[in-house]
């Protein structure tokens, strides 16, 4: 991994020749790299272009303009999302639209570069995101590679703590020197922007406690069989309390029920997926329905928020109190992120962890490789 190519999204000729002017001989370096990463620049002027050559190129980042002379910027976001395109999202916009950009970032968008930025800022964004994307990439290689989570790995991560602390404590100088006067007002958008690095801090630490309380060692750990319907009240049962605190009814079909084989990680990685997938602040679902089949290649549970069929049974304490479990939970929501590398664990041994999103429809899927 050498080099990342970047769509610059913007109508104005001098913000993408400044910014392939900044950006054009700019490296990125970071330990454990056998090289530095460069970028491939290339222009779009409108969002109508962005998306053609979206759809007919890979890109590592997208540079976006919100006040495009088409489709906007917000739109362009939009289609990436609905589209699942692999890549991740820098808005450029003004102060005057701010609150926009935020809106952005909450919809998908990685960062926001407002208007006018120096060339360091852009840099600091650029370096960020490069820096997640090499993350990826080696923990990629080391899933194909076969091999545990090394000790560099989640140096890395750590490492990565401190560009975030480096940038609250710049923010909170500013606020401490008044640097951009004594009015409070001006300084929201400091603030929010201090609030927004200390949630990507609170997330990379969770990453870090995931992965290090994760285990992976399949080989030391002795395989059983277990009943379907007992395994998906298992994950019941543990997400039970927070069923319960959002009003999240739990259903299972009765169809006919099956053994499979069992290792007592999976029940972990499905709740960490379960309370990430379907708790998410501002969109708890009001239901997760279980079902579940059985072929000579696989078995297959899924859970879904999509609806309820007439051959589900709402699931209630008193089925799921004789179940006894235990297992090192986090009380923070795990990311993303972290649930990708686990996941990705997990399926170089035959176990398969399917999550797609559809506006509110979610859907788990476990899928477990049957032995011939």
């Amino acid at each position: 991994m050498e080099k990342i190519k970047i769509l610059v999204v913007d109508d104005e000729f001098g913000i993408r020749a400044g910014i392939i002017r900044i950006l054009s001989k700019f490296e990125v370096d970071y330990p454990f790299m056998e090289s530095a990463i460069n970028f491939e620049l290339i222009e779009a002027d409108t969002g109508e272009k962005a998306i053609e050559l979206l759809n007919s190129q890979n890109f590592g980042i997208v540079l976006l303009d919100n006040k495009l002379p088409g489709i906007q910027g917000i739109e362009v976001l939009d289609y990436i999302n609905k589209n699942a395109i692999n890549t991740m999202v820098i808005m450029i916009t003004s102060y005057a639209s701010l609150e926009l950009a935020v809106k952005a970032t909450s919809q998908g968008a990685i960062d926001f570069v407002p208007k006018p930025f120096t060339p360091q800022e852009l840099k600091t964004s650029i370096e960020n995101i490069t820096k997640q994307i090499f993350l990826k990439v080696m923990a990629e290689g080391l899933y194909r590679e076969g091999k545990p989570i090394k000790f560099e790995f989640l140096s890395l991560l750590s490492h990565e703590l401190k560009t975030p602390i480096d940038e609250l404590e710049n923010c909170l100088n500013n606020i401490k020197d008044k640097k951009i006067g004594n009015n409070i007002e001006d300084y929201i958008p400091i603030l929010e922007r201090s609030f927004e690095k200390l949630n990507n801090m609170r997330t990379m630490i969770n990453d870090l406690i995931n992965l290090t309380n994760t285990n992976v060692n399949f080989k030391s750990k002795k395989e059983n069989s277990i009943n379907v319907k007992d395994f998906i009240l298992l994950c019941f049962k543990l997400i039970y309390p927070e069923s319960v605190k959002h009003n999240t009814k739990l259903y299972i079909q009765e169809n006919k029920d099956f053994d499979f084989k069992y290792l007592p990680q999976i029940t972990e990685i499905v709740y960490n997926n379960l309370k990430t997938l379907f708790f998410q602040e501002n969109q708890i679902s009001k239901f997760i329905e279980s079902s579940f089949e059985e072929n000579c290649e696989y078995s297959k549970i899924v859970f879904n928020n999509n609806k309820i069929s007439e051959k589900s049974k709402l699931i209630t304490e008193s089925d799921i109190e004789k179940y006894k479990i235990s297992i090192s939970k986090s009380e923070n929501q795990v990311s993303e992120f972290s649930l990708n590398i686990v996941n990705k664990l997990y399926q170089e041994h035959g176990i398969t962890i399917n999550l797609s999103k559809d506006n509110n429809f979610k859907t788990l899927e476990l899928i477990i490789k049957n032995n011939n």
